[in-house]
């Protein structure tokens, strides 16, 4: 059974650190609450985190998000072997830009689970200001 403290296991943060003029660098945190997982990117089927950036006239996503290397365990649910994060991981995304001063979207489609409780999966749109 869910609280209503854990209604939202994951809180996400975003940040960006210009790395020229035309290049940036999206930085999207996770707080994971304690005892809940977050799914990595390259799992099978919907346990999975996913990324995506819709087009734009002043930006555009270069390369996949980078992620750090997940823990890995066997799902006593399912079976299948998954990898996830705990407690706070970072995620990075470059990105081009035409402009000194870029409005920049995405949008995160997260599953988290804590035990038998499985949340998502979620979609979660976001925007930031690249200056």
């Amino acid at each position: 059974m869910l609280s209503a403290q854990d209604y939202q296991p994951v809180n996400f943060s975003y940040s960006s650190s210009r790395i020229s003029l035309k290049e940036a660098l999206i930085i999207i945190t996770a707080d994971i609450k304690p005892g809940w997982r977050l799914y990595a990117q390259n799992n099978i089927g919907p346990m999975k985190l996913e990324f995506s950036y819709p087009s734009s006239t002043g930006s555009s996503a270069l390369d996949s998000t980078t992620e750090p290397l997940p823990l890995n365990s066997t799902d006593e649910t399912t079976g299948l072997q998954v990898n996830y994060f705990k407690d706070h991981v970072v995620f990075q995304q470059r990105i081009r830009t035409k402009t000194a001063l870029t409005f920049f979207r995405g949008q995160i489609s997260f599953t988290a689970s804590k035990g038998d409780n499985v949340m998502g999966p979620i979609t979660i749109p976001f925007s930031l200001m690249v200056r």
